[in-house]
């Protein structure tokens, strides 16, 4: 093999061996805009969380919502003696009114 046909053949190698490299390093680029783009979106949903995290802070916990429960079921009991106790204001308050309005109508 003589000196030319050398040449020829690095000539060919190293073209090759840079067009390799180039692509390597346009893949690595492609890469580092989608890690970018992953980061953008993890911090987004990472905002997301830290606002989830803060309203559920604000909400009762089981304790709480148990002592509600018992509360209403303590009203509910309550109004119920109530509505009892209201039956008979009730019905003189009818009866004064049949009373009215009979007597109404005879004068």
């Amino acid at each position: 093999m003589d000196w030319g046909t050398a040449a020829q053949w690095g000539a060919l190698l190293i073209s090759i061996v840079a067009l390799l490299r180039g692509e390597l390093r346009s893949q690595d680029r492609d890469y580092k805009a989608e890690i970018k783009g992953v980061e953008r979106r993890f911090e987004h949903v990472e905002n997301r969380v830290q606002i989830v995290e803060t309203e559920v802070n604000h909400l009762p916990d089981k304790n709480l919502v148990h002592a509600l429960q018992l509360s209403m079921v303590e009203l509910k009991g309550q109004m119920a003696v109530v509505v009892e106790r209201v039956g008979p204001i009730k019905a003189v308050a009818e009866r004064m009114q049949e009373l009215m309005l009979t007597e109404g109508v005879r004068k």
